[in-house]
């Protein structure tokens, strides 16, 4: 005979129900009947039971189950970790405005170019595509006529802001080197032909501390993070085979994916 569950870790079962509210867990249990008790008692008990009677048979012992075993340990004991550490972090403003001011330069604003394109198969109809947006029917009905990129192709061949280095560079050339109002192209890539519209610009700035505040807190986070890792790094040293990465399971590793147009 054993005890199959302690009350406290009954409470803890409801507490996780609720996602970790235990104000919510409270207001659940509170809604229960005796009869909702009992049940949710015995459904404990008979997870207990067939947890036990796999532990005879040795389930425990079988790789796949031992990993999960072994990883779900892991997981939590990181997660209790971090959520100690945590509490001692200085995520006050005071600390993130003494951030912000010593890595200023890391809280900037690129230069960016609003554009929009049009992406043809030929040559030959970039070329009809630029004539027919510079008559009337303008650009955004070259797009509707020519452009068979679907992920533009409603909203009149729009990008966005790109800045610097988020295009192919065959694109990222043509818009950044672009003025405002200019239709460029034809433009050749991987992916086809490109007339690209260069909607405005906007230089980079220096973003002020309310701008930035997001970034810096993450940003402080990631810091108390890193010098953790550091620390736990020096304790606890861990090697990564590389080698035994570049064919995983005798799959050999990719190639490092290359800048997409949207």
């Amino acid at each position: 005979n054993f005890t199959l569950c302690e009350v406290s870790e009954i409470l803890q079962l409801f507490i996780g129900s609720a996602s970790g509210n235990e104000m919510m867990a409270m207001f659940m249990l509170a809604q229960s009947s005796l009869e909702d008790r009992k049940q949710i008692a015995k459904d404990i008990s008979e997870a207990v039971l067939f947890s036990e009677a796999a532990k005879d048979a040795r389930l425990d012992t079988q790789p796949d189950i031992a990993f999960q075993i072994k990883w779900q340990a892991i997981q939590i004991l990181a997660q209790a970790y971090f959520n100690r550490i945590s509490q001692s972090w200085d995520l006050s403003r005071s600390a993130a405005e003494k951030y912000f001011n010593e890595h200023r330069a890391d809280f900037v604003q690129s230069e960016a170019v609003k554009a929009a394109h049009i992406l043809t198969k030929t040559e030959s109809d970039a070329i009809m595509a630029i004539l027919s947006a510079k008559g009337e029917g303008g650009f955004e009905e070259a797009v509707a006529q020519y452009s068979i990129d679907e992920a533009t192709l409603r909203s009149g061949g729009d990008l966005g802001w790109v800045e610097k280095g988020m295009m192919v560079p065959e694109v990222d050339e043509a818009i950044m080197n672009g003025y405002t109002g200019q239709i460029a192209g034809p433009v050749q890539s991987q992916y086809g032909w490109h007339v690209i519209k260069i909607v405005e610009r906007r230089p980079a700035r220096q973003l002020t501390f309310d701008e930035a505040a997001n970034s810096v807190m993450e940003a402080l986070q990631i810091g108390y993070i890193e010098k953790e890792i550091v620390s736990l790094g020096a304790k606890y040293p861990v090697t990564i085979n590389d080698e035994a990465l570049k064919t995983l399971g005798g799959v050999p590793a990719s190639e490092a994916p290359q800048p997409q147009t949207k």
